[in-house]
């Protein structure tokens, strides 16, 4: 296994839908970390500044439950994902892979299974609520937009209008942003 040291640059991709700000631990008064949306490759926390964030419990990178899944930010580097959170296995996060692995699902019982795993928490819900107007839907069975909008309603409260009524325009008609 290789072995890190506490300066080595370690990569991250933030799977939520907004900005993760993180205050330095190791260094107070350096400038908050700012992860941009959907940042795949963030190279400018080190070893030793996630591991103190790791020690300190920071969800971000732990997750809600024990086997420490469901965290916003990914340790790409298989190998230092090991090292700094103790686990073999690729943690369960709403990553854009597992996205297309859920909308891959042939029936309704293997996608509402996946979706139950995929999404378990208000922010998952509210990322996928964010990601709802690049979903090809028209390209899928109905089911599977239903079975989605219910399984974030169970987090958070329905868009006004029903989300599923709505069509968004890639080019604005004029005077017209919204087709109901």
């Amino acid at each position: 296994m290789k072995e890190f040291k506490v300066n080595d640059f370690i990569e991250l991709e933030n799977v939520a839908a907004w900005q993760l700000i993180i205050s330095p631990i190791l260094d107070p008064k350096s400038p908050p970390y700012k992860i941009a949306p959907y940042e795949k490759s963030y190279m400018k926390m080190t070893f030793g500044e996630i591991e103190a964030h790791i020690k300190r419990r920071n969800t971000y990178f732990i997750g809600f439950d024990s086997d420490r899944n469901h965290a916003l930010l990914r340790i790409v580097d298989p190998e230092a994902r090991k090292a700094l959170l103790n686990i073999d296995k690729e943690q369960i996060m709403l990553t854009d892979d597992a996205i297309k692995q859920l909308f891959a699902c042939k029936n309704k019982e293997s996608y509402q299974k996946m979706l139950d795993k995929l999404i378990a928490t208000k922010a998952e819900a509210q990322t996928m609520r964010f990601k709802w107007d690049e979903i090809d839907f028209d390209s899928m069975n109905r089911w599977k937009e239903n079975m989605l909008a219910e399984k974030i309603e169970e987090f958070l409260p329905p868009l006004e209008p029903d989300l599923r009524q709505i069509k968004y325009y890639d080019k604005e008609p004029a005077g017209a942003r919204w087709h109901f």
